[in-house]
């Protein structure tokens, strides 16, 4: 399902994509810069732009659109004087890029749509905004998830008729640089055939994947529930894409906007417990002892069950799965601290499967800790176990590509302790702590994959852990 068009719902009605629209104050006129396409319907196609078209739309905000031709951007850019966004591939260049955004009233031009919504919400905070307190990391964490379940086949499925969008004389430049960027002429990237089925699969897998997050936000049009935030407006934006450079008559649109489809928990919310301990080979006979359900299915097809599981006496009620555990405290015990504020359980769902993508089970970290099972493959855990320049290179790897990664979530929140801020944690900090605890607990605290992760960053990892002891007790 296309839930996700300025219409966020399980029902989505694909022509709310352009039913926010600019109003008019008495304010400055703010000039926004964008590539303008030859299309009936598709002048405003590019999906970076349309970020920040929506943005505007939303807040309410005057603005003229100042449109240019591909091959202007950096001329006009250097002109007005825009920052480069990047370099080019040959990694010394600078690039430039648009949105750009000139606000006469303060005299200042930003590229970059994140810097230039930055700009909108801390210029115009009478505005509606689309970055509600606290939320300010999640929604870095659920951009992260979004542009790995969708991007890939989306940007191959659209780069070529993006170009055939463009006058001759741009389609010229963005042929040249596009083919620059990735080795290959456009006609070849571009999917026919069983590759194209392939790349089809891979788009309608990634938004079920997205329209599980928005069904974790309960009954609400968007993932910031009732009104729109920044991850609407981006994910919003990557659909104006294809619908504009296939075209909203196209059987590829047509096919896109028809598709459907634990203890620090309780800790935290204070509740009484104990722990019923089970041993490994006796899950699965507990499980359906308790009535509690499977979780997933093995390679062979059968149930699969897992911890945690939880009963309930006051309901009679259990309850399997870290998340459905999650959700039914916070609806069970309203009235003690709760692990998905208002609205934000769709961004909880996305932070969940960035920090899956982030941390893979194949990433170092599983590598370096497993001692459980023999693998899969028939091989022992002394032969998966690295040593040596292997297992210091998956440090490195894991150090830089994951906790890195997460902590840019956190900075992007204003460097809190917690993801939504300094005085809970939420469902998302529990989901890293768990892990971390994981490889604490079983690698030993004064091991050096555990002394390499709490110095990450400034040592945020060390005061994230020590903020948690508060919730660590067993019972």
């Amino acid at each position: 399902m296309v839930s996700m068009i300025f219409c966020v719902s399980a029902n989505p009605n694909v022509s709310q994509l352009n039913a926010l629209q600019p109003s008019q104050t008495t304010m400055s006129e703010l000039v926004f810069y964008d590539i303008v396409g030859k299309n009936v319907g598709a002048k405003a196609w590019s999906p970076s732009t349309w970020i920040i078209r929506f943005a505007l739309n939303y807040k309410g905000l005057n603005y003229r659109t100042e449109w240019i031709e591909f091959p202007d951007v950096e001329a006009v850019c250097k002109n007005i004087g825009a920052a480069p966004t990047g370099t080019k591939p040959d990694g010394v260049t600078p690039r430039y890029t648009v949105p750009v955004l000139y606000d006469p009233s303060t005299q200042t031009v930003i590229s970059d749509s994140s810097k230039i919504a930055d700009y909108l919400e801390k210029t115009y905070p009478d505005r509606p905004t689309l970055v509600p307190a606290g939320t300010r990391g999640l929604q870095a964490a659920f951009r992260a998830a979004v542009m790995s379940a969708i991007d890939i086949p989306l940007y191959m499925l659209c780069i070529l008729p993006g170009g055939l969008n463009l006058s001759p004389r741009a389609f010229a430049y963005y042929r040249t640089t596009r083919e620059a960027m990735v080795g290959k002429k456009l006609e070849e990237i571009t999917p026919e055939g069983e590759e194209s089925a392939k790349r089809w699969r891979e788009l309608e897998a990634g938004l079920t994947k997205v329209a599980t997050w928005f069904v974790a936000n309960g009954d609400t049009p968007f993932i910031g529930g009732d009104v729109p935030c920044f991850g609407d407006v981006l994910l919003a934006a990557r659909l104006a894409w294809p619908r504009a450079v296939w075209g909203e008559e196209s059987d590829a649109w047509k096919r896109l906007s028809d598709f459907d489809e634990e203890s620090f928990a309780l800790n935290i919310k204070g509740l009484k417990y104990r722990t019923e301990w089970v041993e490994y080979p006796d899950i699965e006979g507990l499980c359906k002892k308790l009535g509690a359900g499977p979780t997933g299915t093995q390679s062979d097809g059968s149930p699969y069950y897992t911890l945690p599981v939880i009963y309930d006496p006051s309901t009679h009620t259990v309850v399997a799965d870290s998340i459905p555990i999650a959700e039914y405290l916070d609806d069970t015990y309203p009235d003690t601290p709760r692990l998905f504020a208002p609205g934000t359980r769709g961004l909880h769902a996305a932070f969940r499967s960035a920090l899956a993508a982030a941390s893979r089970a194949d990433d170092p970290l599983w590598n370096l800790i497993v001692r459980t099972r023999e693998a899969d493959e028939g091989k022992t855990l002394e032969e998966i176990a690295p040593e040596g320049e292997v297992r210091q290179g998956m440090l490195e790897v894991y150090e830089k590509q994951v906790l890195v990664k997460i902590a840019s979530w956190y900075q992007a929140n204003g460097n809190t302790t917690f993801i939504m801020g300094d005085d809970i944690p939420s469902n998302s900090d529990i989901l890293v702590v768990s892990r971390f605890m994981w490889a604490k607990q079983t690698l030993g605290a004064d091991s050096e994959v555990w002394t390499r992760i709490v110095s990450v960053d400034g040592g945020r990892w060390g005061r994230f852990m020590q903020a948690f002891e508060k919730y660590t007790q067993v019972v």
